[in-house]
């Protein structure tokens, strides 16, 4: 297929991958790239492959960036390290914008605390494949941060942001 195709060129022109992605399917073929890509790099059945933010929502225009989280069972060795940064590396030598971060369940959570950006990011979440069971930790590590009163901070912390960002 096209993807694979692309895959194995050594010096694949990042602006016609783009305007391709763009013209022809955004998300869906944008998709087909990540999982091919994931195949390619043959990356462990029990990580979870997550779009987040505006391509976890399902938005992607022309140029934008991919939002994605490589969400892990336990910290990373070596070998695992190995595989998440060829992933990452075959993203980028195709050209691809590709934001990531690579963390545990655990680790969202604890970060998500004090990080607005990522509390806001994880709300829209997408699994694009791997580990279903893992996926359902973060959803439901997400919901616990907005059961109850829970919500009320963050929305505090939304509006907060949203004014000084008008300032």
């Amino acid at each position: 297929n096209w993807c694979q195709n692309t895959l194995n060129l050594k010096h694949a022109d990042p602006a016609m991958i783009q305007r391709v992605v763009a013209a022809y399917g955004g998300k869906g073929l944008m998709q087909e790239f990540l999982l091919s890509l994931w195949r390619h790099v043959a990356m462990p059945p029990e990580l979870a492959l997550v779009a987040v933010g505006g391509y976890g929502r399902g938005d992607l225009f022309p140029y934008s960036d991919i939002d994605l989280l490589i969400l892990l069972p336990r910290q990373a060795d070596d070998a695992l390290a190995a595989k998440v940064e060829q992933f990452l590396s075959l993203s980028w030598d195709i050209g691809l914008d590709v934001g990531h971060s690579v963390r545990t369940v655990q680790e969202c959570a604890d970060y998500a605390k004090e990080d607005l950006h990522l509390r806001v990011a994880l709300l829209e979440t997408r699994l694009l494949c791997g580990s279903r069971p893992l996926f359902d930790q973060i959803e439901a590590k997400v919901s616990a941060m907005l059961s109850g009163e829970a919500w009320r901070p963050l929305a505090r912390s939304i509006v907060e942001s949203q004014r000084k960002r008008r300032e």
